[in-house]
């Protein structure tokens, strides 16, 4: 137990900045979903691989503090195709969950197939409050 004369010793400036802090109210978290896809069985067989892209994204958020909400991925789905379904599911789920910050992706390219229609997402996107994250890009 601290005497009078130890709590005094304490900057004032900093028992006023001790005071303010809630310690029930915890920090709020960063919330991703993550997207893996591979568009043919070469890239199914490459780096490229679904099981690879998961990981890298999994130890992307372990390093930034992110917690993993959800898994989308769709072998075989060609991004130049607007029929994706599990693209369109991950639409879904992060209009649906207003807490979701972030889709991760191993790289851009296997979010959307041009640089151009991966920017308008984003941008869609960014409007209703999530950012879409390439892992192995900056």
């Amino acid at each position: 137990m601290k005497t009078n004369r130890e709590s005094s010793a304490i900057n004032p400036s900093l028992q006023s900045f001790v005071k303010g802090i809630n310690v029930e109210t915890p920090r709020p978290t960063k919330n991703a979903v993550i997207y893996t896809r591979v568009s043919s069985k070469e890239q199914a067989d490459t780096n490229t691989r679904l099981d690879s892209q998961k990981k890298y994204c999994e130890e992307y958020c372990q390093k930034h503090g992110y917690s993993i909400k959800s898994y989308f991925g769709g072998a075989y789905e060609s991004a130049k195709e607007d029929g994706r379904k599990e693209f369109k599911r991950i639409l879904e789920y992060v209009k649906k969950h207003k807490n979701m910050d972030t889709i991760l992706v191993y790289s851009y390219d296997r979010f959307s197939s041009s640089r151009a229609n991966t920017a308008c997402l984003s941008q869609e996107l960014q409007k209703i409050g999530v950012k879409v994250n390439a892992v192995s890009q900056q």
